[in-house]
């Protein structure tokens, strides 16, 4: 069997257990498909494992967006210089 898909998401308030994280795995076979149902420690503990790897992620693009900024500043007070020299 191969894993197909894996889902987590926030469940809708009309459903059992509203507003609560959920999950699933899909699992692909020779025999069929099969899906099971996370238990919230399972979800829990996904969340633990990716939390490093999206803090990381999540400063990375800080940093860029703040370089990307200043890259635009510092573009404006050029374009202003040479208005001014000219």
């Amino acid at each position: 069997m191969k894993v197909e898909v894996l889902h987590i998401e926030r469940r809708a308030s009309y459903e059992d257990y509203p507003n609560q994280l959920a999950g699933t795995v899909q699992l692909k076979g020779d025999n069929g498909k099969m899906e099971v149902k996370l238990s919230m420690g399972t979800v829990a503990r996904i969340f633990e494992v990716i939390k490093e790897d999206a803090a990381f992620l999540a400063k990375d693009n800080a940093g860029k967006t703040e370089a990307a900024i200043d890259n635009a500043k510092h573009e404006v007070l050029l374009d202003m210089k040479e208005i001014e020299d000219a």
